[in-house]
């Protein structure tokens, strides 16, 4: 069996110098390149979908001037006119024969005994007189105005007071 005694050591002094250096020159030529290819697939995409609100707007407020205007000058001359020759013979003329039936016109009279006269045939209002009144009077019946039927509206006799007796009236009154 053998033993070993640990060692004695004592620190070393070292000294050491700074060593001489100069920078290095490096010299280095840009390195070729050539152009890469790409080759890209296109993106898929979808539709967005997008919400807009109404723009809130206010009419535009808009200021014109009035234009501002000369009036044109117009020169013309007057047009020469020649005044037409016109010859006109006079027309034969004869004369027109006419058929007037006489008539009576309806008056009314007194009844010598004191009774009251007949009013006159077309004397609707029973005025004693036949004119436009009556013709009137005539009309707001037939249009619904007046509702009271004339008491002498019948003019032609036949128990109805209608258009026909309306148009009877009217020769009345162009007679």
């Amino acid at each position: 069996e053998t033993k070993a005694e640990p060692a004695k050591t004592t620190p070393a002094e070292t000294k050491a110098e700074p060593a001489n250096t100069t920078p290095a020159e490096t010299k280095a030529e840009p390195a070729k390149t050539t152009p890469a290819e790409t080759k890209a697939e296109p993106a898929k995409t979808t539709p967005a979908e997008t919400k807009a609100e109404p723009a809130n707007t206010t009419p535009a407020e808009t200021k014109a001037e009035p234009a501002k205007t000369t009036p044109a000058e117009t020169k013309a001359e007057p047009a020469k006119t020649t005044p037409a020759e016109t010859k006109a013979e006079p027309a034969e003329t004869t004369p027109a024969e006419t058929k007037a039936e006489p008539t009576a016109a309806p008056t009314a009279t007194a009844a010598p005994t004191g009774e009251p006269a007949e009013p006159a045939v077309g004397d609707v209002d029973d005025n004693g007189v036949v004119n436009t009144r009556d013709l009137i009077a005539l009309k707001r019946y037939l249009l619904l105005v007046d509702k009271k039927a004339p008491a002498n509206g019948d003019i032609n006799g036949d128990k109805a007071i209608n258009s026909v007796d309306l148009i009877r009236l009217v020769k009345i009154l162009l007679k």
